[in-house]
């Protein structure tokens, strides 16, 4: 298996609910599910960083995020969001294709699980992890046949094709 750079990107929800009376009671929480998916890309031996922007200003976020993909070059960029942030997604994969065009962008979180054809249609996201993606990016990275892998879709000959569903995972103790 080639060892790769993979940059796991946590949006931001201080954009969306800056004018809202509600975003005082907004949780904000470190991005567990960006870790364990960074501990096993580690147990695998690839070079991991995850750049969560909630924890920088609105005014710099995305020059922050320009000049961390500037300096580590990752292959691959993973990015997890709901659908109240696809804006922000999109806007944050078009700064990483500027720069590097060739990484593979892998997108997951609750609106690619729940619509992964959005996701994938007229986007620059090569892949849609829909459930739990912990071992799913794994499975990627290790050159398996797109075809074989549950629990994503994928644009081949310009069309979406979705896999079958990944079964939950059981035992949370296996999680890195």
């Amino acid at each position: 298996m080639d060892k790769k750079k993979i940059f796991l990107v946590n949006p931001s929800m201080e954009e969306l609910y800056e004018n809202a009376f509600v975003r005082d009671s907004v949780p904000n929480y470190p991005p567990l599910n960006l870790t364990t998916i960074a501990g096993g890309l580690l147990d695998d031996k690839h070079e991991c960083r995850i750049i969560d922007l909630n924890v920088i200003s609105q005014e710099k976020m995305y020059e922050e995020l320009e000049k961390s993909v500037q300096s580590f070059k990752p292959d691959v960029v993973g990015i997890t969001f709901t659908s109240a942030l696809y804006s922000q997604c999109m806007r944050t994969i078009s700064i990483v294709k500027d720069i590097l065009p060739n990484a593979l962008i892998i997108a997951g979180g609750a609106h690619a699980s729940s619509d992964a054809v959005t996701t994938l249609k007229d986007t620059k996201i090569d892949i849609a992890v829909m459930g739990e993606g912990d071992f799913t990016i794994q499975e990627i990275l290790s050159n398996r046949p797109l075809k074989s892998i549950e629990g994503i879709a994928y644009k081949e000959d310009g069309q979406v094709v979705i896999n079958p569903q990944r079964p939950f995972l059981k035992d949370l103790d296996t999680l890195p």
